[in-house]
């Protein structure tokens, strides 16, 4: 968690200020599902993958159910 924080204050996503929990963390992933453009994201790694079908799942509900698992490691 600290070095996540660390990279989300460095991207300017938080404040070197403000309180990030775990709970904050999956609101912040949550929303950016939302706006991802999951056609553009596959074409862009898909290069990269061996078994591109493997992609077929990704969806904003499939990355929120895998959030949703997300625990703090204190």
């Amino acid at each position: 968690m600290t070095h996540l924080r660390a990279r989300l204050i460095e991207s300017g996503v938080i404040r070197e200020n403000e309180v990030c929990e775990i709970n904050d963390i999956k609101k912040l992933l949550n929303d950016r599902f939302e706006n991802i453009d999951y056609k553009q994201a596959k074409e862009d790694v898909i290069p990269f993958i061996k078994e591109p079908s493997k992609m077929d799942m990704w969806s904003t509900e499939f990355f929120k159910q895998i959030t949703e698992g997300l625990t703090d490691l204190k």
